[in-house]
């Protein structure tokens, strides 16, 4: 009798490790889902202003920017928002206030 007690309670705990294991694997999936959208669309917004100043660049550093910002996961996009952007050109109605 001992011995059957000891393998449900064995068995019980196999069935609720694995219906966490699904739960949690559930919670990290819908984690992930706004991270990864948000990652391919700050990789879309950075090429596009990538290639909106395209002429403006050497097609050198165009080229390497656009693997920085698709190869090197999250840090790409940001490391060319932050620094590879071309300085906003002033028009004529702007007033230089340096």
């Amino acid at each position: 009798m001992l011995n059957i007690n000891i393998y449900y309670y064995n068995c019980s705990l196999l069935v609720n490790k694995s219906k966490v294991d699904i739960m949690e694997t559930w919670v990290l999936i819908l984690i992930l889902i706004p991270v990864v959208l948000l990652d391919s669309g700050m990789k879309l917004l950075a090429t596009l202003d990538l290639i909106k100043g395209w002429e403006k660049r050497p097609k050198n550093t165009n080229y390497i920017w656009i693997t920085v910002i698709w190869i090197v996961s999250m840090f790409g996009w940001l490391s060319y928002l932050l620094f590879g952007r071309m300085p906003k050109e002033k028009t004529e109605d702007e007033e230089d206030w340096g």
